[in-house]
């Protein structure tokens, strides 16, 4: 897929979406445009196993419900 017919696809997604979908995609976008360092990339990823290894996890639908809150405030 060229980068204009994914330009394309991702417009008409957007001009459709509900506000749900909307927050997600400004989320993920705020986050990739934030530069954060390849330092404090590989921190968070020691911080992610060592909360795996101490069972510090979520369910699919329990983190589901953790991200749509962060939207309702």
């Amino acid at each position: 897929m060229s980068d204009q017919d994914l330009k394309d696809k991702l417009h008409k997604l957007i001009d459709e979406a509900d506000d749900g979908f909307l927050n997600l995609v400004q989320e993920a976008a705020s986050h990739y445009y934030a530069g954060e360092t390849q330092e404090e990339m590989d921190a968070g990823i020691l911080e992610a196993e060592e909360d795996i290894k101490a069972g510090r996890v979520y369910t699919l639908d329990e983190a589901r419900k953790i991200a749509l809150s962060w939207f309702d405030k």
